[in-house]
Order: structure tokens, then C-alpha cells, then sequence
């Protein structure tokens, strides 16, 4: 939020090569923050188990830091799990993915505002930023809880929500035509998409067992890393073709279409919520979760 509220001036000083070098130190210092000072906790005998009490295998660096990962991360992926959970990691999977690709279209936003709302520049869009921004923040820290805590709805019901308000925000951005008050109201309701990254994680540890949880997210962070390349250039060959029939809007439209998708994923999900909940809390609906329970019965009725 700092980092936000200050870019329009940083951009004031420098541009956006003073911006760039700034958002470059930070993440360094991050890194060397991580290497350097940052320790892994172990618990006592973690080691011991990890290695059954015998020397390690040695691996080298690759196999150690790229193949076993991924090969974790695709058999957990993978895995056979009762009640059609294996199927439900997947849709939320797709959903996930199709949510953080219609979230690349920030390039064009830019380019639209600078269309359509004349003299806009860099230095708006650092304010229009820090607007977002503040909103997401706040319905980060207060929307989401009051949807989960205080009115009890289960997180397929606040994405499906939250969505229809996006897709309303969207809609009705392609139908301002002053950057004040009309376009900043209309972007006000976009700007809560943040809650669905929140909902979407949430229902990713409902799916898998406890020490999934990792690999898991291991899997979301691949296709978050993967899902721009196919997206942005989507957008940006979208938005190019459209001005030339003079529809620049036509991106919002399309990401409206895009949300509506993964609403249409989280719907799914939704008339299985209670599969979901039954299955969820870290068991996962796998079979190693099952077995275990039924161990347990057992040894409570002898």
C-alpha cells in the first residue's frame, strides 16, 4: 500500500525507468532478504523422518530443485481421490487460471484511459492505481470476513457474488464517458477482485489433505506463471483490432465474458459445496484420508 500510494510521485521524479528501478531494488532486497536472513524452521526429528535415519540421497541440482518438485506437484495433481474430488481440483484449477489471465488486461486499461479520458497520463494512472488498490485492501480486510464469518457463506457462494458485482463493474466501465465521477465509480466494484484470489485459495486447502497443501499451490503458482504468456498477447492483439473499428472497449466486454466463465466453474463447485465440506478441512476426499479414518473406527470399536 506504501509502494502504491507513492508511485504517483516516484513517476512524478523519474518516469517510468525511475519506477522500473525501484520496483528492481525492492525485489533484490526481498530476495537477498530471503537468502541471507531468513531460516527454514525444522522440528525436532524432521530430518531424521524425512530421511529414515539413513544418509541422503545426493541429487543434483536440477533433479533436486526442478524435477522432484514437479513431479510432486503433477502425482498429487493426479492423484485418484474418492467422491470426485480429483475432478473438482481440476475445475478449480481452470477457474484459478482463467481468473489471473482476465486480471492481465492492465496494460490496455492504461491505454483505454489515455483514449478515452482526454490530458490523462502516467501520473493519473498512478492515482487511478492507488484507488484500486485501496479499495482491494479494504475489501481484502473486510468484505471477505464479514461475507465468511458474519453471514456464514461458503466461499463458492461469495465468488459467485463477488463476480456478478465484477462483471457489472466491467460492463458498465465501457459506458463512462468522464473519468470522474463516472469511471472511478464504475471501477469501484472491478476493484474488489482481489476477494477471489482469497476464496479461491481458501477452497484449494478444502480440496487436498494437509500436507497437499504445498503442492498444490506449488501447481497454482505454474500455471500463474504460465497463464500471462497466453493472455496478454490475447489482449493486446484484441485491443489493436478493435481500434481500428473504433470499439476500444471491446477488452472490458470480453473479461466480463471471461468472469462470467469462471462463475459458470464456480457454480459447479457450488452445487458441491456440500460434498466439499464434508471432504474438505484438510482430507481431501483422498483415499489415503479415507483408509485412515476407517483405521481409526476401527480401533475405537475393539
Amino acid at each position: 500500500m506504501l509502494g502504491i500510494a507513492a508511485s504517483p510521485y516516484v513517476y512524478g521524479l523519474g518516469g517510468y525507468y525511475l519506477s522500473c528501478l525501484v520496483i528492481i531494488a525492492f525485489n533484490v532486497a526481498a530476495i537477498f532478504h530471503l537468502v541471507f536472513f531468513v531460516k527454514d524452521v525444522e522440528t525436532p526429528g524432521q530430518e531424521e523422518e524425512e530421511t529414515g535415519g539413513h544418509e541422503p540421497e545426493r541429487h543434483s541440482f536440477l533433479v533436486r530443485y526442478l524435477w522432484e518438485p514437479l513431479k510432486e506437484t503433477w502425482l498429487t495433481l493426479t492423484k485418484k481421490r474418492t467422491g470426485h474430488f480429483r475432478t473438482y481440483v481440476f475445475v478449480l484449477l481452470v477457474a484459478y487460471g482463467v481468473y489471473y489471465g482476465t486480471e492481465t488486461y492492465g496494460e490496455q486499461i492504461y491505454l483505454y484511459m489515455t483514449l478515452v479520458f482526454e490530458g490523462f497520463d502516467g501520473t493519473q494512472f498512478s492515482t487511478y492505481n492507488v484507488y484500486t488498490e485501496s479499495i482491494a485492501a479494504a475489501a481484502s480486510f473486510l468484505l471477505v470476513p464479514l461475507l465468511k464469518d458474519r453471514l456464514g457463506l461458503h466461499e463458492t457462494t461469495m465468488t459467485i457474488v463477488i463476480l456478478a458485482a465484477i462483471v457489472a463493474g466491467q460492463l458498465s466501465s465501457t459506458a463512462a464517458n468522464v473519468l470522474w465521477p463516472e469511471f472511478y465509480l464504475a471501477r469501484l466494484l472491478p476493484s474488489l477482485n482481489i476477494c477471489i484470489y482469497a476464496c479461491l485459495r481458501s477452497l484449494f486447502v478444502k480440496l487436498v489433505a494437509a500436507d497437499e497443501k504445498g503442492k498444490i499451490f506449488s501447481a497454482v503458482a505454474i500455471l500463474v506463471a504460465l497463464v500471462p504468456a497466453g493472455f496478454k498477447p490475447f489482449y493486446r492483439k484484441l485491443y489493436n483490432a478493435t481500434i481500428a473499428v473504433d470499439f476500444p472497449s471491446a477488452f472490458l466486454l470480453v473479461s466480463a465474458a471471461l468472469y462470467a466463465v469462471v462463475a459458470g466453474l464456480c457454480a459447479f463447485l457450488w452445487f458441491n459445496r456440500e460434498r466439499i465440506n464434508e471432504g474438505g478441512e484438510g482430507k481431501g476426499g483422498g483415499e489415503e484420508s479415507s483408509a485412515n479414518e476407517k483405521k481409526i473406527e476401527l480401533d475405537e470399536l475393539h
